[in-house]
């Protein structure tokens, strides 16, 4: 899917080395993304994929990320439903 290649890319761009995994970040967010099935259709589901990934990508976001104390933003996304369903991407490098 499109959402995880793009957090992957964006990750992946500064993602720190293994020795560096305790470097502090400026702020961490954590996207939680319904995919109940039932309650949302897959437009619906997709447009949280999409929201997302132009939200992380848009270059004022980057350029704010940049600014930033350390120039760092940690970032985790995962799905959830109704019916107890949960993933979490593994981060690509």
């Amino acid at each position: 899917m499109i959402f995880f290649a793009c957090v992957s890319l964006v990750t992946a761009r500064g993602a720190p080395a293994a020795d560096e995994t305790s470097l502090p970040t400026d702020v961490n967010l954590i996207t939680a993304i319904d995919v109940s099935a039932g309650l949302i259709g897959p437009q619906a589901e997709a447009l949280q994929f999409d929201g997302t990934v132009e939200a992380i990508v848009h270059p004022d976001f980057l350029q704010t990320v940049a600014e930033g104390h350390h120039g760092r933003v940690g970032f985790a996304a995962f799905t959830w439903s109704s019916q107890g369903d949960f993933t979490m991407p593994v981060r690509g490098r």
